[in-house]
């Protein structure tokens, strides 16, 4: 009944006189949306980060491979018999999810800037903090949007 995150990184100063950094991450995650919308989620994967503290772009690559596994049914029960309850709060699967189901492969980039103009990260009284993200997926794989 658990979802668990599991995620290792390292990071790498790119040197020749730049403030640039690579961070190589590895991970893996498992969500139960059994209770919600009866399916569990697992995927494992790696991001590979271009990034500089002194500049407000971000540019990555992310290859994940992502299996639904889907909660099965409550059979349908039998003329006469009585209909075994699936547990409070857990409901049929939807129609869209047995299309989903099953194994693919995400490879994407990502491309974020942020402008932060606080005046202090952790207790800021002025300032805005803004960041947007957009991600092209289908360089190879069978996830594309």
């Amino acid at each position: 009944k658990l979802s668990n995150v599991f995620k290792v990184e390292a990071s790498q100063p790119i040197g020749f006189g730049n403030t640039g950094r690579v961070n190589v991450s590895v991970f893996q995650s498992l969500l139960n949306l059994v209770k919600h919308s009866s399916y569990k989620e697992r995927q494992r994967g790696f991001t590979v980060e271009l990034s500089d503290p002194e500049s407000p772009h971000q540019l990555s690559y992310e290859g994940s491979w992502r299996t639904v596994l889907p909660e099965k049914p409550t059979p349908p029960a039998k003329k006469g018999a009585t209909a075994t309850p699936r547990p409070a709060g857990q409901q049929q699967p939807g129609v869209a999810l047995p299309t989903e189901a099953g194994h693919s492969f995400k490879s994407s980039v990502k491309y974020v800037v942020t402008h932060d103009t606080r005046d202090d990260r952790i207790m800021p009284t002025e300032g805005a903090f803004v960041r947007a993200s957009t991600e092209l997926a289908g360089l190879g794989g069978d996830v594309k949007f």
